[in-house]
């Protein structure tokens, strides 16, 4: 059975109470110089401060930002990915 989630540790822990449990990355949410180098070197905006998410581990070449902080560009990703598994 394939449960898709945004992971949570509690959540986490709960499905291993139940079988094993196998978790793989559906984004990138990281500073330019973190990001992968072909993913970056798309991006105009160079300065090193702001955050961007990439959603290539799903196949989906979407990339959003730039974002000031960190916490914006995470919630950014939790969005896009709650809607992301309403249609996929």
């Amino acid at each position: 059975m394939i449960i898709k989630a945004i992971y949570d540790e509690d959540l986490n822990r709960l499905l291993k109470e139940i079988g094993s449990v196998s978790t793989e990355r559906a984004s990138y949410v990281e500073t330019i110089r973190n990001l992968p180098k072909d993913i970056a070197d798309q991006i105009e905006n160079r300065d090193p401060s702001l955050w961007w998410v990439s959603f290539r581990p799903i196949h989906d070449e979407t990339l959003l930002g730039p974002f000031e902080t960190r916490s914006e560009a995470l919630k950014a990703e939790s969005d896009y990915l709650r809607q992301w598994m309403k249609v996929s």
